[in-house]
């Protein structure tokens, strides 16, 4: 019976023994899991300030129960390593490579074949939509060890090794979990956002040393995050359009200057190609580059010189609009040189373009006047002789004698010509006017007086809205007043059915800004763009010169003002003055 009893309290006592082992082993590997968990951590947030923690990893190695650690891509290809010489290399067994979910797996060592425990975190580094992976790897030697020690203490002291094991489990358990506890609850604050946490380093092994590690990588957060709050204010106050992007040509980052020049939303495009922004034979050029990244123009030119200023494209707005603009940018570098993909500044070219177009047409007009001037003065002297000689005639010929009205036609067409010459004069500001204060409300009232009666007979209706108390402007009555019965002939003549004729009169900041608008006929796009060129008109052969705006662009840009004309099909001609005004 007592041998019986004996045998069954050393069975009891062996079973409990093993039983406590696996118990060990499942804490042993749980610390390590816990371990590799706040270790892959921080090499995700390394990995945003761009300097891996390799004193940090190091320290784990100083444990004679880590054997190694790895930082592995999805394809297997090994980023870096506590051996510098496998850094590049592939794995060699597919089936520790892709892990998404924290994993342990069993191998052995390729030099002494010695079984470990592979702890595989996946990191929140993507690539291709697939995670990178953290490996450490756990010797099991200490742990076998301590089994055998355990069996062979088990057969020598029975109870008192029962007694001590589960003491010391207890003392073990206490101690690897306190600790480990703590860091689990600091990342776990640090993870909602409280970068003000420190963890407790209460011991001196490498979990105190992990701690600190720790607490440095809080510190590197915090310093990261205001880094990056900072980077992201400037960029959103940067007045021109920024945009982004990585390797692969799609965007990351975008400014609010940018959404507001294409009408999208953020949403809209981050993720999506470079090419989104560009009009589509460009889009086409951009997506082949993203391959080659050998095309010459858009934001693939940047990935091929690094540096590009001033490279013009066209980007098409989410309504459609197609809009110039000049890009420059260059490439992104990290710590190790290689390109993480670019940075680009456009700038809206539409105003420019524009203004392009105004020195064009201002450098005409002035070259146009000049040569009118000269012709005008050439024409003036032999019409004088002409028209006295024919005066002469008159004078000699009696009103019943066949040739005086023949006399009287030319000398018409005389007076017809040295009106043409005199408009050629006014429109080469080659006269000398006297400017003084006018009533422009004066010169309307006046204007209306003399053609507004005339215009009704012909089917016009004018409205007429003239701001009280509107500002005098400097200039001269009648130069005034022919450029308004210019522009008021010309409504009518566009509205040969009759229609309505608008004028509008304010005072605009310190302009005076007057709005002919008609119902009339529209104006060709082709022919609006030239109505200020002299002999330049709508009307049909012998009614009119082609002068009348001409000239009238000549006086308000003498004024200093500004003469503009709009015309859409379907909605009439609006003629729009300002002056500036006389305070």
């Amino acid at each position: 019976m007592l041998v019986l009893t004996v045998g069954m309290v050393f069975l009891s006592v062996l079973e409990f023994s093993l039983w406590q082992l696996k118990a060990t082993e499942k804490w042993y590997l749980q610390e390590y899991k816990l371990l590799s968990q706040i270790a892959s951590t921080q090499v995700e947030a390394s990995y945003l300030s761009g300097v891996w923690p390799f004193e940090v990893l190091h320290q784990l190695t100083k444990s004679g129960n880590v054997v190694f650690w790895r930082v592995v891509k999805p394809d297997g290809t090994i980023k870096i390593a506590d051996d510098v010489a496998l850094w590049g290399k592939k794995v060699t067994q597919p089936e520790l490579v892709d892990i998404e979910v924290l994993t342990i797996k069993e191998s052995r060592l390729p030099t002494t074949r010695e079984k470990i425990k592979i702890v595989i975190v996946p990191l929140n580094i993507m690539e291709k939509s697939k995670p990178w992976n953290f490996w450490l790897g756990i010797s099991l030697k200490n742990l076998m060890f301590a089994r055998r020690q355990a069996i062979l203490t088990g057969f020598v002291l029975c109870l008192v090794a029962l007694l001590i094991s589960g003491i010391a489990s207890f003392l073990l358990a206490r101690r690897i979990t306190k600790p480990i506890s703590e860091l689990v609850r600091s990342t776990r604050m640090i993870s909602s956002g409280n970068l003000e946490h420190k963890a407790k380093a209460t011991t001196g092994n490498e979990l105190g040393s992990l701690a600190e590690s720790f607490n440095e990588m809080a510190d590197s957060l915090k310093k990261t995050m205001v880094s990056r709050k900072s980077l992201s204010s400037i960029i959103n106050s940067i007045a021109d359009p920024l945009v982004v992007t990585d390797t692969e040509g799609k965007i990351n980052t975008v400014n609010p200057s940018l959404l507001e020049l294409l009408g999208y939303s953020e949403q809209e495009l981050v993720g999506k190609p470079a090419g989104t922004l560009l009009a589509e034979a460009e889009a086409e050029a951009e997506a082949e580059a993203e391959a080659v990244l050998l095309k010459e123009r858009g934001l693939a030119r940047i990935f091929k010189e690094t540096v590009v200023r001033g490279s013009e494209a066209t980007c098409i707005s989410k309504s459609g609009e197609r809009i110039p603009v000049s890009i420059s940018g260059q490439v992104v570098k990290d710590t190790l040189g290689e390109i993480g993909g670019v940075v680009a500044v456009l700038r809206d070219l539409r105003e420019a373009r524009k203004l392009q177009q105004q020195l064009v047409q201002v450098e005409k007009m002035s070259a146009v006047g000049l040569m009118a001037g000269g012709v005008a003065h050439e024409l003036n002297n032999p019409l004088g002789v002409i028209l006295g000689y024919i005066q002469l005639l008159l004078g000699e010929t009696s009103k019943d004698d066949p040739t005086h009205q023949d006399l009287k036609t030319v000398e018409s067409a005389v007076h017809r010509c040295k009106t043409i010459v005199q408009n050629l004069l006014s429109f080469s500001r080659q006269e000398k006017v006297v400017s003084v204060p006018v009533s422009v409300a004066q010169v309307l009232q006046s204007v209306l007086t003399l053609i507004g009666h005339q215009m009704e007979v012909n089917g016009v209706k004018i409205v007429q809205n003239i701001q009280d108390n509107l500002y005098s402007v400097k200039g001269n009555v009648q130069q005034l007043e022919q450029v308004f019965v210019n522009i008021m002939v010309n409504a009518q003549d566009a509205m040969p059915g009759g229609g309505e004729l608008t004028i509008n009169a304010e005072n605009i900041d310190k302009q005076v800004r007057i709005v002919f608008k008609d119902t009339g006929c529209s104006i060709s796009p082709d022919i609006l763009n030239r109505l200020f060129e002299p002999f330049v008109t709508t009307k049909p052969p012998g009614k009119g010169t082609g002068l009348g705006l001409s000239v009238s662009y000549g006086i308000i840009k003498d004024y200093g003002g500004n003469i503009e004309i709009q015309s859409k099909e379907g909605t009439g001609t609006a003629v729009t003055i300002t002056l500036p005004a006389l305070l």
